[in-house]
């Protein structure tokens, strides 16, 4: 980060050089306007036209911007996490400029590219995802990588897109009464600042990337065994402090060995996102869903008693049944249901729902077992069977 503070130093005096200068300090905003004259040595500044006291607060204020942006360079550089990150550039921004409020999106490519990540202060009506065809514009012109003012309402706002190692990483904006107009200086500093804010957002989201690889699984994209497991420890424990109902389901595919030999792992896999993906469809946000291994699913179900935990698993067994997979072929699922009784660990509980799938599976397939039936019940279901187009 240090580095980048002194790539900005070429900036700061051009600045001087061009001779206009304003930033802000303890005091409140400052502006000097400093005059050049063609016939005097070139150089940052003009011993000719300045006194001992004018020179020394010119490099006073070119001094306090340079650390200005080397605080705001720490303090970016204090975190590494997504959502801190973007709450230091807001906060750093709006510090660094003098503005009320400042917003931030970030990119991804594809559809919906620039999403909010944070606003701080009144910045008006902001959406959460910026229209494809605005966002085309943003990106053309975000490659002449200077801030643009606009005016709406009585805001004023300069927004100018972030940019990492040649690739764009979002669009930063400050925001402050219509009334005050940006001075290109303030408008050079603000790109100064935003080559800072774009590295620190490139390591966050990249370690956030890293964050969720680990805790998911790569075909499906529902969490992976670990993670699993830590979140069961979290919701037992949480259902224990508050006394409320916590449920598991272990769902098997049924004979997805033999599915595999007769169309291949390929079109398997098929199958697997697409159980994946009602799965997610039949249970809440505050559920949780994970591959536990092979062709086997677990699904965690917080606040959520038998009986309604059955409930859950049937309806995801009638979904994943009446659906349409590759090659035509018919899919069926097993599920076990397991609820949460006092002192249970996770390991435990997780047995438990597994004897349940267990006998689901020997009374037929394609049918729903709760932990402590003597038999799996039958519930109007036909036996699980394999078929082929």
């Amino acid at each position: 980060m240090l580095s980048a503070v002194c790539s900005v130093l070429p900036a700061l005096l051009r600045l001087v050089q061009d001779g206009s200068f304003s930033g802000t300090d303890g005091g409140g905003d400052w502006k000097v306007a400093m005059e050049s004259r063609s016939d005097q040595p070139a150089g940052p500044l003009s011993v000719g036209q300045a006194g001992p006291g004018d020179l020394a607060q010119q490099l006073d204020q070119a001094l306090a911007e340079v650390y200005s942006l080397h605080e705001l360079a720490k303090l970016l550089a204090s975190s590494i996490e997504l959502g801190q990150v973007v709450a230091y550039i807001l906060d750093g921004l709006c510090g660094l400029m003098g503005t009320e409020s400042s917003f931030l999106y970030g990119y991804e490519p594809g559809p919906g590219n620039f999403k909010l990540l944070g606003a701080h202060g009144p910045v008006g009506e902001l959406p959460a995802v910026v229209p494809d065809k605005a966002s085309h514009w943003i990106i053309q012109a975000a490659q002449s990588l200077k801030p643009v003012v606009l005016t709406t309402g009585d805001l004023a706002l300069a927004v100018t897109a972030l940019r990492s190692h040649d690739a764009l990483q979002g669009l930063v904006g400050i925001g402050t009464r219509a009334s005050r107009q940006f001075t290109p200086a303030e408008l050079e500093r603000l790109a100064a600042s935003s080559h800072l804010a774009a590295m620190a957002l490139e390591s966050a989201r990249l370690y956030a990337r890293i964050q969720t690889l680990a805790v998911t699984d790569g075909l499906t994209g529902l969490y992976n065994h670990r993670h699993f497991y830590e979140e069961l420890h979290r919701e037992i424990a949480r259902a224990r402090r508050h006394n409320t109902p916590l449920s598991l389901l272990m769902l098997d595919i049924d004979h997805f060995k033999v599915f595999n030999d007769t169309f291949g792992h390929v079109r398997g896999d098929q199958v697997l996102r697409l159980v994946t993906g009602i799965l997610q469809r039949s249970i809440r946000d505050t559920d949780l869903a994970a591959r536990y291994g092979g062709e086997e699913f677990a699904v965690i179900l917080p606040d959520t008693g038998p009986a309604e935990a059955r409930r859950v698993a049937e309806r995801i067994r009638q979904r994943i049944a009446e659906a349409t997979f590759p090659g035509q072929a018919t899919i069926t699922v097993s599920i076990g249901v397991a609820s949460l009784v006092a002192q249970e660990t996770a390991p435990a509980l997780v047995r438990r729902a597994d004897q349940a799938l267990y006998r689901a599976k020997q009374a037929g397939r394609n049918r729903v077992c709760l932990n402590g039936e003597l038999d799996a019940q039958d519930g109007g279901q036909t036996p699980a069977q394999f078929v082929a187009p």
